[in-house]
Parts: C-alpha cells; sequence; structure tokens
C-alpha cells in the first residue's frame, strides 16, 4: 500500500518543473546581482514586498487551524524586517522612496491578496474565506531562503564583504527547515477539512436544487 503524500510532498511534486526552470533563472540572475552592490539590493528589494504580504496573511489568519502552526514560528522565520535592514546597508536609508517595486511584483503580491478574499457560492449564502491557498507559497518562499540562504550568504559575504551585523539579515535563521515542513504538513489535515467542507457546500446546493426542479417542471 502507496503512504499518501504529505502537504509538502504534494506541493514539491505539483510544482517539481517549474520550481527546477525557476531556480535555474534566479541562480543565474543571482550572478549578474552579486557583481554590484546596488543591482544586488534592488534584486533583494522585489522579495521585500513578498514577504511583507506573506506575514501580514500569517498574521491575519492566525487563528485559523492552517495557519497555527506558522504563526507559532513566525517570529523566527520572518525575513521581510531582516531584508528591510539589508536594504538600507545596499540601497541607502531612504531606499523605500528612493526605489520602486516592478509591476510583476506588485502582480504577485495582488495574488497572494485575491487568494485570501471569500469566495462566494451565491449573493446570500454560503460565503467562507479561503486563505489556505497561500500556504504553497508560504512554503516555497521560505524553504528557498532556509535551503539555498546559507549558499548564498557565504557568496554575498565573498562578493561584498560587509562588516560585521550588515547586509546578511536576510538569512540570520534561527529555525531548521524541518520545522516549516512540520507546521506545513500539520496544517494538511486541516485543508482535507476544507476540501470535505466544500463538497458538502456543494453537495447542499446540487441537492436543493435538483430538489426544485421537478416542482418547478410540474408547475409549468
Amino acid at each position: 500500500m502507496t503512504t499518501p503524500l504529505t502537504l509538502t510532498g504534494q506541493i514539491r511534486a505539483a510544482t517539481r518543473e517549474i520550481h527546477n526552470v525557476s531556480d535555474n533563472l534566479v541562480n543565474l540572475k543571482l550572478v549578474v546581482a552579486l557583481t554590484d552592490k546596488q543591482l544586488y539590493g534592488r534584486a533583494l528589494m522585489l522579495f521585500y514586498y513578498i514577504h511583507v504580504q506573506l506575514e501580514a496573511s500569517i498574521r491575519k489568519h492566525q487563528d485559523h487551524d492552517a495557519f497555527r502552526g506558522l504563526y507559532e514560528i513566525l517570529n523566527e522565520i520572518a525575513r521581510a524586517d531582516g531584508i528591510a535592514k539589508d536594504l538600507r546597508f545596499y540601497l541607502g536609508e531612504d531606499w523605500s522612496t528612493k526605489y520602486q517595486s516592478t509591476q510583476a511584483v506588485q502582480n504577485y503580491v495582488n495574488h497572494l491578496q485575491e487568494l485570501e478574499k471569500k469566495i462566494e457560492v451565491n449573493s446570500s449564502s454560503f460565503a467562507i474565506q479561503n486563505p489556505i491557498l497561500v500556504l504553497p507559497y508560504c512554503y516555497h518562499m521560505y524553504m528557498a531562503m532556509l535551503a539555498g540562504g546559507a549558499m548564498i550568504k557565504k557568496l554575498v559575504k565573498r562578493s561584498f564583504a560587509p562588516p560585521e551585523g550588515e547586509g546578511l539579515n536576510s538569512f540570520a535563521f534561527d529555525v531548521k527547515s524541518n520545522k516549516v515542513v512540520r507546521s506545513l504538513d500539520g496544517a494538511g489535515n486541516h485543508v482535507m477539512k476544507f476540501i470535505l467542507k466544500w463538497l458538502v457546500i456543494i453537495g447542499l446546493i446540487l441537492g436543493t436544487l435538483f430538489g426544485l426542479l421537478p416542482r418547478l417542471i410540474h408547475q409549468n
């Protein structure tokens, strides 16, 4: 009997192909970014806005069963403050007013916000929030920083030789990657409950609809 994949296992399996493509692109662009301090800072800035949104989502849904595990370790995995410190080093204290995000990043952030919006089954009832769709994004962004962060930290240190406590805060983690994995795998059970809840709701709607059809046909 095949052991069912965990939530993170399913995420890895479903995104393996596109992950390999994006990983190669990031590595290629990193080589270029590490040739110039300001260029690296501007590249790092793009991830700042994404992490700000992810952390806002986790805080917003901290009472949701699927997010509770991530919220409990948020202080350990949160990257936005660390990235902001590095941006002050690479781009200056006024980086947030001097530089702007790209449209592509804004579209990405908008997409994350859209995932949290309520799903309306109809105009009068059955409105539920769907924040669990943000979980795969949390997994990939945090695991990318955890898994590849040590290597990138060494490359950045070698390229720019920042002073102690500067320029490397983005990759200063006090948490192991398996802690993030356990938090998300624990959310998997709650994802299944969400799916089952939807199936029940859809079943009720269809049952009501098809129950009314014979009456409407008979009346006509």
